[in-house]
C-alpha cells in the first residue's frame, strides 16, 4: 500500500468514536452468534470498507473489483449476498500475498441453526451501517485500535495485555533492529511488538523488513495479519499454540532461529503443560520446568532456544515474580546467568499495563562481551493516569544507561556476577536499594 494518499479535496477527520459506534451497531446484528466470532464478522467488514475507501483515496492496494465496498453494498439486498461477500473477500486475500490464510475460517453464508432471512437481514443492516463511514484518511492502526477498545471490555481481568506504544517503542530502541535481521514475537498477539521493529527499519530507510511470529488466539492472530498489511510489514505470521505446536520451524522440522526476538508472553498462565515438559520435541526446558502458573518463564525457555547464536537479542516483558520465584524457575534464572545470556533488567513503573502491577523488560544478549549485568530502576519515570505512561525523558534515559552501562545512583548498576547469589533473583530493587 501507498503510504502517501493522493488528495482527494477536503477530508473528513478521522472519528475513533464514530467507528466504535458503528462497530456495536454493526455487532448488535450478529447476536445470533458468540461475541468473539461477531468480532471477526465486524472486522473482516470494516477491512474491507477501509482498503475500498483507500483504493478511492488513491492508495495502490490490490483490490479485485468485486470486493469493493460500494459494489457489496449496492448488492446488500440480493438473497445471495452472503456468497458474494464470500467471494469478495476471497478474491482480494488471494490478490495479496502478506494476506494468506486470512478469514479461511469464516463464511459470510447463513450458519447451522440460524434462519437464512435473520443472516440475510444481519449481512444488509451490517453493511448498512459501515457505508456511513468515511475512511478515506490514511488510518493504518485503525483495525488494532478498535480491537483493542472491543477486547479491553471483552478480557477485562484475563491475562491478553496488549503492550501498550511506549513500552513497545522502548525496547525497539533498546534492542536496535538491523537492516537483515529476523525478527520475531513468539506470543505476537495483534503485532503491537513487531511494528515499531518494523517502523524503527523503515524511517532508516530499510526495506528488508523480515518478520515473524505466532499467537494462539484467533482473532488476535486476525488483526495481527491486518495490521502488518496496513502498515505496509509483510510477515509470516503462524496460528497456534507455541508451547506445544511451534510453526515456526525449518525443513527439517527444527526450530528457527532469529536475530532479535521482542515478546510479552502471557503472565501467570495454570495448565500450560508444564506435565509433560520433559518430553518436549524440542528440549526448550532443559534448564529445568517452569511451574504449573510460570507460562512467562515457560515461553522464556522456548524463546532462548530460538535466538540466533551470534548475534541473537531477547528483549521480554516479565512480572517481577518471575525473577524471584523459588524452586525449579531459579535454577533456570541461574542457568541463563551462567551461560552469560542475561544483560539487563528494567524495572518498569506501577500500572504501566493496566491490569498488572510491576513488570520488567529481560534484555538477553548472545556473545556478550562482559558477565556484568546492568540493573535498572525505572519505576518513577512515568506520567501519572488510568494507565501510568513512560515518559520520553525516562525513555531516553534508560535508553542512555542501557547503551552507555553505566552506574547511576538509585537509577541504574552495573552488577559483577559473582554478586548476584540466589536471595536476590534478578530484582532490581535488591541491588539498586542496596
Amino acid at each position: 500500500m501507498n503510504a502517501r494518499s493522493r488528495p482527494t479535496g477536503e477530508e473528513r477527520p478521522l472519528d475513533m468514536k464514530a467507528v466504535l459506534t458503528t462497530i456495536k451497531n454493526g455487532m448488535a446484528h450478529f447476536q445470533m452468534i458468540e461475541p468473539l466470532v461477531c468480532q471477526r464478522y465486524v472486522l473482516a467488514l470494516l477491512f474491507l470498507k477501509y482498503v475500498s475507501d483507500q483504493v478511492e483515496a488513491g492508495n495502490l492496494i490490490l483490490l479485485p473489483p468485486h470486493s469493493k465496498f460500494h459494489v457489496l453494498y449496492d448488492q446488500r439486498e440480493a438473497p445471495h449476498i452472503g456468497p458474494l461477500l464470500n467471494i469478495a473477500i476471497n478474491e482480494f486475500v488471494r490478490a495479496n500475498k502478506g494476506l494468506d490464510g486470512l478469514f479461511k475460517d469464516m463464511d459470510f453464508e447463513a450458519s447451522a441453526g440460524i434462519s437464512v432471512d435473520r443472516w440475510r437481514h444481519a449481512l444488509q443492516k451490517s453493511l448498512e451501517c459501515f457505508n456511513s463511514l468515511d475512511l478515506k484518511t490514511p488510518w493504518p492502526n485503525l483495525i488494532n485500535e478498535v480491537y483493542g477498545q472491543l477486547a479491553a471490555k471483552a478480557e477485562k481481568g484475563t491475562s491478553a495485555f496488549f503492550t501498550p506504544p511506549d513500552v513497545a517503542n522502548l525496547i525497539t530502541e533498546l534492542l536496535e533492529p538491523k537492516s537483515g535481521e529476523t525478527i520475531c514475537d513468539p506470543a505476537c498477539g495483534t503485532g503491537n511488538l513487531l511494528l515499531p521493529c518494523a517502523s524503527f527499519l523503515q524511517k532508516k530507510g530499510v526495506r528488508d523488513v523480515r518478520l515473524f511470529g505466532q499467537e494462539i488466539f484467533e482473532n488476535h492472530w486476525m488483526v495481527a495479519k491486518m495490521n502488518l498489511f496496513l502498515n505496509q510489514c509483510p510477515g509470516r505470521l503462524e496460528r497456534e499454540d507455541t508451547l506445544w505446536y511451534p510453526q515456526l520451524v525449518d525443513e527439517k522440522g527444527d526450530l528457527l532461529k532469529f536475530h532479535l526476538i521482542v515478546s510479552n508472553p502471557p503472565f501467570s498462565l495454570n495448565k500450560w503443560g508444564a506435565e509433560n515438559a520433559e518430553k518436549d520435541l524440542y528440549n526448550r526446558f532443559h534448564r529445568g520446568v517452569p511451574h504449573a502458573g510460570g507460562t512467562d518463564m515457560a515461553f522464556l525457555s522456548h524463546i532462548v532456544e530460538t535466538m540466533d547464536p551470534e548475534t541473537g537479542r531477547v528483549g521480554a516483558i516479565l512480572p517481577y515474580s518471575s525473577l524471584t520465584r523459588k524452586g525449579s524457575e531459579k535454577n533456570i534464572r541461574q542457568a541463563l546467568i551462567d551461560e552469560n545470556l542475561v544483560d539487563a533488567v528494567i524495572g518498569l513503573p506501577n500500572k504501566i499495563f493496566i491490569n498488572s502491577l510491576f513488570v520488567a523488560i529481560v534484555i538477553l544478549k548472545k556473545q556478550r562481551p562482559d558477565t556484568s549485568i546492568l540493573f535498572m530502576d525505572a519505576t518513577e519515570e512515568f506520567k501519572p493516569g488510568k494507565r501510568n505512561v513512560l515518559t520520553e525523558a525516562g525513555a531516553s534515559r534508560i535508553v542512555s544507561a542501557y547503551q552507555s552501562r553505566r552506574s547511576e545512583g538509585q537509577f541504574s548498576r552495573l552488577v559483577p556476577r559473582n554478586e548476584i547469589g540466589d536471595d536476590a533473583g534478578l530484582n532490581p530493587h535488591f541491588f539498586l536499594d542496596n
